[in-house]
């Protein structure tokens, strides 16, 4: 019997993700690609640069624009996260990788960032919303954490021009 966590069952794990990758059309895969290195930096920028400079750099990238489905790209968003970034105690980083690819397919989308107090402890969570309705996460989520703050930081930049807004 093989164990779960034996080098022998990650190289099964690993040669089926990798049949599933080869099941997907070229620029599905491209597009996989590219998700696991924007949440790859993601992840560093956050670490060494904070919240706000890493959501200012997401909203000055332009990376073309994509044709897919607000369902497509959250399962791609929750898959790639999911497996580059764990499941616990990601939401902000997840949050953050669903917004710049939906704001890249033409929908609107916002980060918000809740607070609540349970036993004692400050817990925050982060969710995306597209036009008032949340698609990153439970319907109530808002209702779990109510101390919502607009997670959008002051801009400097013009979202038209990509520009400094004093130029």
């Amino acid at each position: 019997m093989v164990s779960a966590f034996s080098g022998e069952a990650r190289a099964v794990r690993l040669a089926r993700t990798i049949r599933r990758l080869w099941t997907l059309d070229r620029a599905q895969r491209r597009l996989l690609i590219q998700m696991c290195y924007t949440t790859a930096m993601i992840e560093l920028r956050l670490r060494t640069l904070g919240y706000r400079r890493t959501a200012d750099w997401l909203d000055r990238r332009d990376d073309g624009r994509l044709a897919l489905p607000q369902a497509t790209i959250m399962q791609m968003c929750r898959l790639v996260a999911d497996r580059i970034l764990g499941r616990d105690g990601k939401c902000l980083r997840f949050a953050l990788l669903a917004k710049f690819y939906l704001r890249r397919s033409g929908y609107p989308a916002e980060v918000q960032i809740g607070y609540r107090e349970m036993n004692g402890r400050i817990e925050g969570h982060a969710w995306v919303e597209s036009a008032g309705r949340v698609l990153s996460d439970d319907p109530h989520v808002r209702e779990h954490y109510p101390a919502k703050f607009h997670s959008v930081p002051p801009t400097y930049f013009s979202r038209e021009t990509r520009k400094p807004l004093w130029l």
